[in-house]
């Protein structure tokens, strides 16, 4: 069995260099998250990783996406990698090398996980090309999709299915004693926002809301850093 942390590492590696927009959009929410206090584990609200994977999530979903799903066993290139692929005369897809073992972590559940994703920078670099919006932009949609569209009780984060699905699909061990349900991406049943608890996640819905209408009152980002205590 193979180190967690390294493969987690590796895949949000592959996930920012794929294009330059992630590392700025995680950029701005840990900086908000951490102003507005709801990126305290400790005291109950979201860990930075689970912030990294609302944002990744949002970037697989937007309309053209900006992300690819890593995990699909074939997965379309798109934009200027696409492009190169079709200057190069190469296909224009990518497979996983059924040549090359893959590897294996231990689950919270206890049981063994395949450990399986695209890594190949220089053919995904540019995927998501074709969307044009800036990061600003892209922000706000962000906030938007978990102020208005996301059901927090309801529904789980999964960017290994690209989507949000009914809590009682999920493959956590246990579901009652959890408030907000974030999918690891290594491991389906680890919920890596186990920590929020029921006021924390009170607090979170709130600060989205107060963040997407900001933005869409006067596009201010200091005021969305504004300390909640003064």
């Amino acid at each position: 069995e193979e180190n967690f942390g390294r493969f987690a590492v590796s895949f949000l590696e592959v996930m920012r260099r794929i294009d330059e927009r992630v590392k700025e959009v995680v950029l701005a929410v840990k900086t908000w998250s951490k102003r507005r206090k709801i990126n305290e584990a400790f005291r109950g609200t979201l860990n930075s990783f689970s912030l990294i994977i609302m944002v990744l999530f949002v970037l697989q979903r937007l309309d053209p996406p900006v992300l690819p799903n890593l995990f699909l066993p074939v997965l379309p290139l798109r934009g200027a990698a696409a492009d190169r692929a079709r200057r190069t005369r190469r296909r224009r897809e990518v497979t996983f090398d059924p040549l090359k073992p893959m590897a294996t972590i231990r689950g919270v559940d206890g049981q063994p996980k395949m450990v399986l994703y695209h890594q190949d920078v220089d053919l995904l670099r540019g995927w998501g090309s074709d969307n044009k919006q800036t990061a600003g932009e892209i922000l706000l949609r962000f906030f938007g999709f978990f102020a208005l569209e996301f059901d927090w009780s309801q529904e789980c984060l999964s960017i290994r299915q690209g989507r949000a699905r009914k809590v009682d699909d999920a493959a956590f061990p246990s579901l009652e004693r959890f408030h907000v349900f974030i999918e690891d991406f290594l491991d389906e049943s680890n919920n890596v926002a186990r920590c929020v608890d029921e006021s924390g996640r009170e607090k979170i819905e709130k600060e989205f809301r107060r963040a997407y209408h900001t933005l869409c009152t006067n596009g201010d980002f200091e005021a969305l850093l504004q300390d909640p205590d003064l």
